[in-house]
C-alpha cells in the first residue's frame, strides 16, 4: 500500500469514527457554555423575564405546591400556553429544587442532540463527509447557540423537529411501525409546546400513506396505482404515526375538557396571535397591543370579558380575537395581503427578531443578521439543484413550507423560525458545495448559478428599510426589561435608569413612559411620576397602567384633603374601568372614590362588577361584604361575601374583623 492510499483510507475511516461526533460535541459546547458562565455574572440571571418568567413561575408553582408570580393565569382552566417546557422545567425543578442554572445547562445538552441528529440525518442523505460539515453548522449556528441557553421552549421544539425528520429518514430506508409511531410522538410533543405544528400532520399522513418517497417502478405510476398497491401498508404507517400523535395530544384535550369545560385541541392562545398578527396596526413582528396587559392578563382575558360583560373561557376570548381579525381581513382584504407579504419577507429575511429573553437582557447579545440570509438562500440552491434526492428530501421541503405558512400567518420572531433553520441546514450545506462546484466549472455554470443565487442573496439581506418595513427596535426592549427586572426585585433606582435609557432609543412609546411613572412612584416622586403617566396618555390616551395610577395618585391626594383633585381622579379611574373592565386596582380605587362621597350604592354597584372578573378576589369580596354589614345594612348580602372571605388565605387581621361581623349578624 502506497502513501498516498493509506492517506486515503485514513481520511475516509476518519468520517465514520468516533472522533467526528466528538469534535461535534465539543465544538457545540464551548459556545455554549461561554456564554451560560457569562450569564451567571448578572444580577438578572435569577430574574427570568417573558416567557421565561411564565414558565419559572408555571413549574415552580407545581414543584413547591405554592403559588409563584403569574402562574394562576395559566393553571387555571383551559392550557393557554403550550405546557410542554413548564413540564420539562417542572420535572427539573421536583428533582433538584429551583435550579435554573441546571435547566439551562440541560437545555445545552439537549442542544447537542439536536445537533448530533442533524449530522445522523445528513449521513444518511449525503453521505458522512458533508454530514461532518452539517453538524458543524448547527453546532455554531448563532441562534440555535443563544437559545439554547435562554430558557425558553425553542431548545426542545428544534429538537422534536429534528428528531421527527430523523426518523421520517429512518422509515423511508426501513419501512417499519416503530418510525412512523416515533414520528408521530415527536409531532404530538412538539404540539404541546407550538400546536402549529399539527398543520403539518395531513400533509404528512398522506406522504408516508403513499410511500411518495419510492420510484413509480417500486410504488406503481399514478395515484391510483400507488393507491391500490400501497393503501393496507399506507394505513399502517398512517394509524402508527397518528397513534403517536394522540398519544401526546389527546391528553391535553381531555386536560382542557375537563379543567376548562371546552373543546380546545392543545392551547387557547391562538386567537389573540391571530389578532396580534392581523390587525390594522399589525407590522408583521410581535407588538403587544397598547390596550393590554400581557404580563397581568394574558390572552387579554379581562380586556375581552369587560367587553363582553361576563366571565369567559379561554377559549371563548380565543375565539372572539379571531373574530376581530377577521373583520380586519374582511375590511381591508388588500392591506392584509400586503401584510401577508411583509411577513413572508420577514420570515426569509436576514434580519432577527429577537423578541427580547434573557439571554439579550442579560448579555445585551443578539444573532449576527447576515446568517439567515445566506441560509436560506443556499436551502434554495438544494431544492433546485438536488434532483437525485429530490422523492426522499420532498417531506423536507414540505415540511418547511407547511411550518413557514403556519408561522407567517401569526407574526414572525427569531425564535419562531429556528425549527425550520434546523430542516434548511442539510440541504443549505450541500448547496453550498454545489454553488462551489459550478463555479468553478467554467463561465456559463458561474453565471447560471449567479443568476439564482444573486436575486435570492438581495431580497433576504437588502435592509428591510428599502422594502419600506420598520422594525421595533430590539434595544429599547432590552433595556425596558432589565427594568422590570429591577422593579420587581425593588431596586427603584437602577429600574429608572433602565426605562430612562429605553425612552431615550424610543420617545414615542408609551408604555415605556408608564413604567418609568410605576417606578417613580415606588420611589415617592408622586409629581415626576405623573408627568409620565400624562405623557403615556398623550401617546396613547387608552394606555391601561397610567390610566389606573394616575387615578391612584390622585384620589391619594383628594384623600389628603385636596377636594380639587375628586375630578380628575375619577375621570381616570372611570376611564380605566372602561378600558379595562377587569382591572381590580382600579374597580378598588374607584369604590373608595365612591365611598368617600357616601355613595354607598354606587361603591357597591362597581365592587359587584370587579366581582364579575374575580369572584375570588379577598380584596373585593371583603370591602363588599364590609359595605352590605355596616353601611347597607344588608346582612342577606353581607353573610355569605364574608364567608367566602373567610376562605381565602393568607389570613390577616381583616379576617378577624370579617368573623366578628358574622358574629354580630348572626
Amino acid at each position: 500500500m502506497t502513501s498516498t492510499d493509506k492517506q486515503t483510507l485514513d481520511k475516509r475511516t476518519f468520517w465514520k469514527s468516533p472522533w467526528v461526533w466528538i469534535i461535534l460535541i465539543a465544538v457545540a459546547l464551548l459556545p455554549r457554555l461561554v456564554i451560560l458562565l457569562s450569564m451567571t455574572e448578572s444580577e438578572a440571571f435569577e430574574h427570568p423575564v417573558m416567557d421565561s418568567a411564565i414558565y419559572d413561575d408555571w413549574s415552580w408553582t407545581i414543584a413547591s405546591g405554592e403559588y409563584q408570580g403569574q402562574a394562576e393565569n395559566y393553571l387555571e382552566g383551559s392550557y393557554y400556553m403550550g405546557p410542554l417546557y413548564a413540564y420539562f422545567l417542572t420535572a427539573v425543578y421536583t428533582l433538584f429544587g429551583h435550579a435554573m442554572f441546571l435547566a439551562r445547562l440541560l437545555g445545552i445538552f439537549i442542544g447537542i442532540g439536536t445537533v448530533l441528529l442533524l449530522w445522523a440525518t445528513a449521513k444518511r442523505l449525503y453521505g458522512p463527509k458533508l454530514a461532518f460539515f452539517v453538524g458543524l453548522v448547527a453546532a455554531l449556528y448563532p441562534a440555535f447557540v443563544l437559545y439554547d441557553v435562554a430558557m425558553l421552549m425553542s431548545v426542545l421544539l428544534v429538537f422534536l423537529s429534528s428528531l421527527m425528520l430523523y426518523l421520517v429518514v429512518r422509515g423511508q430506508e426501513h419501512d417499519r411501525w416503530y418510525w412512523w409511531l416515533g414520528a408521530g410522538a415527536s409531532l404530538g410533543l412538539f404540539a404541546l409546546g407550538r400546536a402549529n405544528i399539527l398543520a403539518f400532520a395531513p400533509v404528512l399522513a398522506l406522504w408516508v400513506f403513499l410511500a411518495l418517497w419510492k420510484k413509480p417502478d417500486e410504488a406503481g405510476r399514478g395515484f391510483k396505482t400507488r393507491l391500490k398497491q400501497n393503501w393496507k401498508k399506507g394505513l399502517g404507517r398512517v394509524a402508527f404515526l397518528t397513534l403517536g400523535v394522540l398519544a401526546f395530544v389527546l391528553p391535553a384535550t381531555i386536560h382542557n375538557a375537563i379543567v376548562g369545560d371546552e373543546f380546545v385541541p392543545v392551547t387557547a392562545n391562538g386567537g389573540i396571535n391571530f389578532f396580534i398578527g392581523n390587525n390594522e396596526l399589525a407590522t408583521g413582528e410581535y407588538v403587544n397591543p397598547s390596550f393590554l396587559d400581557a404580563k397581568h392578563d394574558p390572552g387579554g382575558k379581562s380586556y375581552v370579558e369587560g367587553q363582553i360583560g361576563r366571565e369567559l373561557t379561554y377559549g371563548e376570548v380565543s375565539a372572539w380575537w379571531s373574530a376581530r381579525a377577521g373583520e380586519y381581513i374582511e375590511k381591508d382584504p388588500g392591506g392584509w395581503l400586503r401584510l401577508m407579504a411583509t411577513k413572508l419577507l420577514l420570515f426569509s429575511h436576514r434580519h432577527e427578531i429577537m423578541q427580547v429573553s434573557n439571554i439579550h437582557v442579560i448579555l445585551g447579545w443578539e444573532t449576527p443578521s447576515v446568517i439567515f440570509g445566506l441560509l436560506f438562500t443556499l436551502a434554495l440552491l438544494g431544492f433546485v439543484w438536488d434532483k437525485e434526492r429530490r422523492r426522499r428530501m420532498w417531506v423536507v421541503w414540505l415540511f418547511g413550507l407547511i411550518y413557514a405558512l403556519s408561522i407567517v400567518v401569526f407574526f414572525i420572531t427569531s425564535r419562531y423560525r429556528l425549527p425550520f433553520v434546523a430542516a434548511m441546514i442539510p440541504p443549505a450545506v450541500w448547496g453550498a458545495t454545489e454553488l462551489w462546484r459550478r463555479m468553478k466549472a467554467g463561465v456559463v455554470p458561474a453565471l447560471k448559478a449567479a443568476a439564482l443565487v444573486v436575486p435570492v442573496l438581495l431580497l433576504t439581506n437588502l435592509p428591510l428599510s428599502l422594502f419600506g418595513i420598520e422594525i421595533t427596535e430590539n434595544d429599547a426592549a432590552i433595556h425596558n426589561n432589565r427594568g422590570i427586572i429591577y422593579y420587581d426585585r425593588g431596586t427603584y433606582n437602577l429600574a429608572i435608569e433602565e426605562f430612562e435609557h429605553a425612552i431615550r432609543i424610543q420617545p414615542e412609546h408609551p408604555k415605556l413612559h408608564s413604567n418609568l411613572g410605576l417606578a417613580y412612584l415606588s420611589q415617592g416622586y408622586s409629581v415626576a411620576a405623573s408627568l409620565e403617566f400624562e405623557e403615556a396618555l398623550r401617546l396613547y390616551p387608552n394606555e391601561p397602567k397610567a390610566l389606573v395610577n394616575l387615578g391612584g395618585i390622585y384620589l391619594e391626594r383628594y384623600l389628603g384633603g385636596e377636594d380639587e383633585y375628586a375630578e380628575r381622579a375619577l375621570q381616570y379611574l372611570t376611564q380605566a374601568v372602561t378600558v379595562v373592565p377587569g382591572s381590580t386596582p382600579a374597580q378598588i380605587n374607584l369604590a373608595i372614590l365612591r365611598l368617600s362621597g357616601e355613595d354607598y350604592i354606587g361603591a357597591a354597584l362597581v365592587l359587584e362588577k370587579a366581582l364579575k372578573f374575580r369572584p375570588d378576589n379577598p380584596d373585593l369580596l371583603f370591602m363588599l361584604g364590609h359595605l352590605f354589614a355596616r353601611e347597607l345594612n344588608n346582612p342577606e348580602r353581607a353573610v355569605p361575601l364574608l364567608e367566602r372571605f373567610l376562605e381565602t388565605r393568607p389570613w390577616t387581621e381583616r379576617h378577624n374583623v370579617a368573623l366578628d361581623w358574622l358574629e354580630y349578624l348572626g
